[in-house]
């Protein structure tokens, strides 16, 4: 991803953003991993029925401010490649949830579309305890059909 593409995300997010479920892990002042959530709102729009006038917006940002929100989501996560595999991702994980769920924040932090091909953090969320709330499949279509593949095998 691009400088422009990251700077314009993080624009259009900046409204809903809350500072708690931001978190990067430095070493040596070098910014090595880093986690961005953001809180759930839909929670909030299913309270205005489809609309949102100019007073929805006020009540929504009152809601948002408040506290109303209970659960947040992983919006990206990422470690440098030189420190993947050695506990960053679970330190990182943890700082996350020590903010967020011991302070009373969130209830729930939820690691959303998770793939069923990244074994990678499939094992990262197996090792911190992590729970699978809901199972999504992958389709994939290949232009070499001897293209070899094998599903990573979940514990059931």
């Amino acid at each position: 991803m691009s400088k422009a593409q990251a700077a314009s995300i993080m624009k259009s997010i900046k409204p809903i953003m809350d500072e708690n479920l931001i978190c990067f892990a430095y070493k040596n002042g070098k910014p090595i991993a880093f986690f961005i959530g953001l809180p759930e709102v839909n929670s909030i729009f299913k309270k205005f029925n489809g609309k949102f006038k100019w007073y929805h917006k006020l009540w929504f940002i009152t809601l948002l401010k408040t506290g109303y929100c209970k659960t947040c989501f992983g919006l990206a996560f990422g470690v440098s490649p030189e420190y993947q595999g050695k506990g960053v991702e679970g330190a990182l994980f943890s700082a996350v949830e020590q903010k967020v769920v011991h302070q009373n924040l969130y209830d729930n932090v939820i690691v959303t579309w998770l793939g069923d091909f990244n074994h990678k953090m499939i094992k990262i969320m197996e090792g911190i305890g992590g729970e699978v709330g809901q199972e999504l499949a992958t389709m994939r279509l290949y232009f070499d059909p001897n293209q070899k593949f094998e599903r990573y095998k979940l514990d059931a």
